[in-house]
């Protein structure tokens, strides 16, 4: 019998000391939000993927080193400005002010169009391992 089939048998002659280790799996998960809401970040999270996820806007994905059990409130708005010469899309934390994502494009002169967007929050042991390029601790 190879030490790799199961079931084994041993055969102990004297003192053993035999150990195990556990590992803490990081939960898997996604949700899609609406502007205002509030959002509990998962225990074991400490990076978000954030993007906005509704139909004829940009995606704009970023990665958040975010606290594990905090919660968040965050806003999420499209404004267009010129009738389409520029765009700002932002994504923000209420309770702080920090912007998770602030894209902006073209000609920021008169606003022209405001929309609250959906957001989409996606968490993972791949995605905790992301280099972040926003904190908000």
């Amino acid at each position: 019998m190879a030490l790799t089939d199961n079931p084994m048998s041993i055969i102990v002659t004297g003192n053993v000391t035999i150990g195990a280790t556990l590992e803490a799996s990081t939960p898997t998960g996604e949700t899609t939000l609406a502007h205002g809401s509030t959002f509990t970040v998962p225990a074991g999270i400490t990076v978000l993927r954030a993007s906005f996820n509704q139909s004829g806007y940009l995606n704009l994905p970023t990665y958040v080193g975010v606290t594990p059990n905090k919660s968040y409130k965050l806003y999420s708005n499209y404004t267009q400005y010129n009738y389409g010469e520029g765009e700002e899309y932002l994504l923000y934390n209420a309770n702080n002010n920090k912007y998770w994502i602030d894209y902006t494009i073209g000609n920021l002169d008169v606003n022209t169009d405001y929309t609250k967007l959906n957001f989409k929050l996606e968490w993972s042991s791949t995605i905790n391992q992301h280099t972040v390029e926003v904190t908000d601790y």
